[in-house]
């Protein structure tokens, strides 16, 4: 499988359209296109955004994983779960973070019982509020909730540290 075929595996398991996983990662449509059909061929700044975005490792998007993980879609109700879940152990209520985003208190309250599920835009601003990762609210990658508030702090710390180490690597490697 190439690089590209691989782009376009992850982005279809998560349901994205092209131009909204672009807009995401700040590059043109017509350019991600490029990059899954092969006709151009991604920097190592993107192929590392990439990694991080879905999780994944530099050998996974490489072909040098000798595993393949299944990627599998995430379900309305589990997005709902994680919104709710992460608002409440930030403190939050559904107006204060209608005041911080600047979304509809009866909108937020839809995306968290079910009822309407965000874009990738607006889970992008809940994650800031929320200090979450994108890829915990769609996909719930990089920790559990355990019932223990402790557990998912001491979770999100780690995952936070780890997520610093690796932006530090990252910078290094930029020559």
């Amino acid at each position: 499988m190439s690089i590209g075929e691989r782009l376009r595996y992850l982005r279809e398991s998560i349901r994205l359209s092209q131009g909204d996983l672009a807009k995401t990662l700040n590059i043109a449509r017509t350019t991600y296109s490029g990059y899954e059909n092969d006709i151009r061929e991604p920097d190592f700044k993107f192929i590392i955004k990439v990694a991080d975005f879905y999780n994944v490792t530099l050998d996974y998007l490489f072909g040098r994983q000798l595993k393949e993980e299944k990627i599998v879609a995430p379900k309305k109700e589990e997005i709902s779960l994680r919104l709710k879940k992460s608002r409440e152990l930030k403190g939050l209520s559904q107006r204060e973070v209608s005041q911080l985003s600047g979304i509809n208190n009866k909108t937020i309250s839809g995306y968290e019982n079910n009822v309407s599920e965000p874009d990738l835009l607006t889970i992008s601003k809940l994650a800031s509020i929320y200090g979450v990762s994108i890829d915990w609210i769609i996909n719930g990658l990089h920790f559990k909730i355990e019932g223990s508030n402790g557990v998912l702090e001491e979770q999100l710390e780690h995952s936070r540290e780890l997520l610093l180490k690796f932006k530090e690597l990252a910078e290094q490697i930029k020559v």
